[in-house]
Formats: C-alpha cells, sequence, structure tokens
C-alpha cells in the first residue's frame, strides 16, 4: 500500500478536517499545493501564523 502524507500542526489538521470531508480530502485535496491553493486556506493560514 503506498501512502502519502503531510506533517501538519494540530491547528491546520482540524481546520482541513473541519472544511473539507475526508474524501474531498484524500482524492482531490492530497498535495500540500492543491491545499494551498484553495481558496479558504491563505487567510486561515496567516490567522495560524499569528497564533505562536
Amino acid at each position: 500500500m503506498n501512502r502519502r502524507g503531510l506533517m501538519l500542526c494540530r491547528l491546520c489538521h482540524r481546520q482541513l478536517h473541519r472544511t473539507y470531508d475526508t474524501l474531498d480530502l484524500g482524492q482531490r485535496l492530497n498535495t500540500r499545493e492543491a491545499i494551498l491553493d484553495e481558496p479558504e486556506m491563505p487567510r486561515f493560514l496567516e490567522w495560524a501564523r499569528r497564533q505562536r
């Protein structure tokens, strides 16, 4: 079995699962680039960067 994954902080991981269903994440949003291309992500990432 070939599995791919990304290392994510807890905030980003939670946000992805709140925003997208598992099927969408597995089929369409399975790369860093695909996730970053989503319109919802830049605003969230700006907020997440300020949480440190």
